[in-house]
């Protein structure tokens, strides 16, 4: 609102006329100043007097007398268009008011009175601002019992951005905290229906409003409680208001407007609106408004535009939203709750539920959690439910299962059942605890961290004696949460079975995490699911050439079309690959899972074509097999028949081959150090092949060879022994930049195997492979020579005796031992145990039934793996793996090394 300042100026002229004087007059000035102005406000007024022969302004400061400033301005020269103009101003010499008369004239001798108004030279910003919002009112329950006591609790924002204030009132009881967003109301200790009312304020003094009755009955009376909702918004000085504040289509909303003028002037009032509607009486302080039409918005803006009758002006503006009123939701209520028992055994099934209800009527859901433990799917019915829990093998203190009921609107209520554990089923020190989480490694790096299901894996603890003579075995349960528990533990070290491996662990707390490739939802198709493949554009067929194919999404990390089944070689020079196979069992020849290709989720195939050549510059007399990845394309689109999630059908892969462009990677291989190792896994072995390999994968730099890896490029030595070679490669990348790329060095031998047959023979010899193994990380830009880290174990014995010659009567649960290897430290033993057998055309086979970690020189084979009658021989590999954890197992960095060394064959 403009304020004013009046200012009263007598003017008198002189009365004589003296030749060669001008003839002159004076004023006497008096200012009172406003009733809002302090006097710190003001701290002076000038009045400047101009006109024609006036060449400067006659001036004059005026002198503060009580609250009025007054002064005399002389020697003002008669004449006409005089104009007087005056300036009201602050300490620092700003002018707060101004104002100027018309021109007069003024007569030699006459007395002229002028009439100033100054006006504000800044008017106050104009008034804007939208009443706060309630989001949302939860009371816990419509009905209370006289002297308890109900929660309430409120939602809510201000449009502006302002901090709220909240106000609950009540026509009785009273309130643990009146001015807090949540708080409890105590009913009084009388019967009978009572208003809560709560006001949400800005800080702009703008207000809303809601109430609500609530009845206060004691237990078994009956009744009824109508919950009525207003709003209103009361507002302070220079505030305005709808009442309600909330518009509806065809309903009328009270405007109004408070504002004060400070000299008491009659302020007039213009009202508009931008929404289409009636605007009644917009010339009054309170009109009201009736909408037509909503706004595509949702918005409407009310603007008064106050005047004072004297050139001051204030504009105001409210903002009101069209829609809903807040509604008061009442929280489910839980009616009984039953509990088969609130104690349990190690293991033991209990039974917990409740029966619950709305009390506006609408449907309920339940939920169900544990903090430990095993939840069964839970039984329900429209106001009930019950689940039944399996406790823990073992647990120390009371474990909370929690039910939650919530109604349509959103609220809830919960109930927590505490079972504590018998004294039987506490596990005291002797527990062993862990957890295991998958790490899924995505296409774009990133990784999902989601715990592995445990509820089915069989999980315990062959703990030795305290003699070293045997084992006891400690049953344990895992959960879907990827938690498990083993009680009972004796004594550490021990060994740890998870599903069908073993680990030689010292730990009580373990964390058996892994990674593996791939969306957390994959599925496996169906058995007799069809892969066909038709591909062009290939660079002309080589009978030695490759077809990979890689899918991040589904988790095929690996698959080589020399996997296939049935297998068939495409013609030579032929650019187009067309073939039909097994896929489900061509995968898993290659290693790899047999998962559902998915487009509409993200999922996609690379598929390359490796080109052959032979590299007669590697060193070697006969020469080096080298083949390069050089053409790829991805798929994204699937050709489908489709036998849904059961029944097998037919994946169609078709595309057209691009060429790459190639990287140049040069290695020195040291063959002769990794052939010394091979070598040395066993008296009988004898070389095989060497070669170098160089792939690529997301996150190898934290993870390893977490999976099977696309090869870019794989050099073959088929001819060991002819000393050191150089492998130059060219190869193409189609893999994202940021994958990291791998290099896998590895020499190979073979060792015989057979076993006898009932007719005093034996079968035909089989050749199975040990290693000398190498892998790390790709170094750009240098040749990167590649040497084996670590040897093979050593004196290799069963019970004490050499296991390098066949052994039998060693028992079912025999000793076995060896000594370091020769060449650097290993930090782990993975032991392999076979079985070996005949099969039904005389040839020897074999079958993986043990499979330990240790980092222990010697270990006593647990039960049940040896059975008298049959021959088995052992793989021990000697890794060694920098920077690794032993207790993170299943975690191997990017640098991951071993050797193999095997045993003859024995008989328990």
């Amino acid at each position: 609102m403009w304020a004013a300042v009046l200012l009263v100026v007598s003017v008198s002229a002189g009365c004589g006329k003296q030749e060669g004087v001008a003839q002159n007059g004076s004023a006497q000035v008096q200012v009172a100043l406003p009733q809002e102005l302090s006097s710190a406000d003001v701290k002076g007024v000038r009045v400047e007097v101009r006109g024609p022969g006036i060449s400067s302004p006659v001036t004059a400061e005026l002198v503060k007398t009580g609250s009025a400033w007054q002064g005399t301005i002389g020697n003002i020269p008669a004449g006409p268009e005089r104009v007087f103009e005056a300036f009201a101003y602050d300490a620092a010499g700003a002018v707060l008011y101004r104002g100027s008369s018309s021109s007069t004239s003024l007569g030699t001798g006459a007395t002229v009175s002028v009439m100033l108004t100054l006006q504000q030279v800044t008017p106050p910003p104009p008034y804007e601002n939208e009443p706060p919002q309630i989001d949302s009112v939860v009371v816990s329950a419509n009905t209370v019992q006289p002297g308890s006591y109900i929660n309430l609790a409120v939602t809510a924002h201000d449009p502006n951005g302002d901090a709220l204030s909240y106000s609950w009132t009540a026509t009785a009881g009273s309130f643990s905290s009146a001015a807090a967003a949540t708080t409890t109301w105590t009913a009084p200790t009388t019967e009978g229906v009572q208003r809560i009312q709560l006001d949400v304020t800005d800080a702009k003094g703008t207000s809303v409003s809601v109430n609500f009755d609530i009845g206060v009955q004691h237990d078994g009376a009956t009744g009824s409680a109508d919950v009525s909702i207003g709003f209103n918004t009361w507002p302070e000085i220079n505030a305005m208001k709808g009442t309600p504040s909330v518009l509806a289509l065809g309903g009328t909303t009270a405007l109004s407007v408070t504002a004060v003028d400070a000299e008491g002037d009659t302020l007039s009032y213009v009202w508009t609106t931008d929404c289409a509607g009636t605007l009644a009486t917009p010339a009054s302080r309170t009109p009201s408004f009736t909408l037509s039409t909503v706004p595509a918005s949702g918005r409407c803006a009310f603007r008064v535009a106050v005047s004072d009758g004297r050139g001051g002006q204030n504009v105001g503006t409210l903002i009101l939203q069209v829609g809903n009123a807040p509604r008061v939701n009442v929280a489910p209520k839980i009616d009984s709750t039953w509990q088969s028992t609130t104690q349990a055994a190690g293991g033991e099934v209990v039974t917990v539920g409740l029966a619950a209800h709305d009390p506006e009527g609408k449907a309920v859901v339940f939920s169900w959690s544990a903090a430990s433990g095993t939840l069964r799917p839970p039984r329900w019915t429209s106001g009930s439910s019950e689940a039944d829990w399996v406790a823990p093998v073992c647990f120390d203190n009371p474990i909370s299962v929690i039910a939650t009921v919530t109604d349509a609107d959103g609220a809830s209520v919960s109930r927590t059942f505490s079972i504590a554990p018998l004294e039987s089923a506490k596990c005291g020190p002797l527990a062993v605890t862990g957890v295991r989480n998958t790490h899924h490694v995505q296409e774009d790096g990133s990784v999902i961290v989601l715990p592995a299901d445990l509820s089915t894996v069989v999980i315990g603890a062959w703990v030795p004696t305290a003699d070293g003579s045997g084992y006891v075995y400690r049953d344990g349960s895992g959960q879907a949460n990827g938690t498990f528990l083993i009680p009972g533990v004796d004594r550490t070290p021990y060994f740890l079975r998870i599903g069908t491996t073993y680990l030689w662990m010292n730990s009580r707390n373990l964390d058996l995490s892994f990674a593996r490739l791939g969306r957390p939802d994959t599925l496996e198709e169906p058995v007799g699911t069809q892969l066909a493949f038709e591909i062009d554009g290939l660079s002309p067929w080589q009978v030695s050439d490759e077809l990979q194919i890689h899918s991040t999404g589904a988790g095929i990390g690996y698959f080589s079309r020399s996997c296939s089944t049935p297998y068939h070689d495409p013609p030579e020079g032929t650019t187009v690959y067309t073939d039909t196979i097994d896929y489900v069992g061509s995968l898993r020849l290659c290693g790899a899972v047999p998962s559902r290709i998915e487009p509409a989720k993200g999922d996609f195939v690379y598929v390359t074509q490796n080109v052959n050549r032979l590299d007669w510059d590697a060193g070697l007399p006969s020469g080096l097999d080298i083949t390069e990845t050089r053409l790829s394309t991805q798929i994204h689109s699937l050709g489908t028949a489709d036998g849904g999630s059961s029944d097998a059908g037919t994946i169609f892969l078709k595309g057209t081959l691009a060429p790459l462009p190639t990287t140049a990677q040069a290695f020195d291989f040291r063959a002769s150090q990794f052939e010394t190792q091979v070598l040395a896994a066993h008296p009988s072995a004898v070389p095989y092949y060497d070669y170098v390999d160089v792939g690529t994968l997301p996150r190898f730099s934290d993870y390893g060879q977490y999976e099977g890896f696309p090869d870019l490029a794989l050099a073959n030595n088929w001819s060991p022994g002819e000393g050191d070679f150089h492998v130059n490669l060219q190869y193409g990348n189609p893999y994202p930049s940021h994958w990291q790329r791998v290099v896998v060095a590895q020499a190979l031998s073979r060792v015989p195997f057979s076993v006898s047959q009932p007719d005093g023979g034996t079968t035909r010899t089989a050749w199975y492979s040990a290693n000398a193994f190498s892998q790390a990380q790709v170094t750009d830009g240098v040749t990167q020579t590649l040497v084996p880290q670590v040897g093979p174990a050593r004196d290799l014995r069963i019970n004490g005796l050499s296991a390098t010659s066949s052994l039998s009567g060693v028992g079912t649960t025999p000793v076995v031992s060896w000594t370091v290897p020769a060449l650097g430290t290993a930090n782990r033993y993975q032991v392999r145990l076979y079985v070996l057998s005949a099969s039904a055309t005389g040839g020897t086979t074999r079958t993986q039934v043990g499979y330990f970690l240790t980092s222990q020189t010697q270990f006593r084979v647990p039960p049940g793996f040896l059975v008298a009658g049959k021959t088995y021989y052992l793989q021990i590999n000697a890794q060694y793996m920098p920077g690794s954890s032993p207790d993170l197992p299943f975690m191997a960095g990017p640098s991951f090394h071993y050797a193999s060394a095997l045993t003859s064959s024995f008989q328990p």
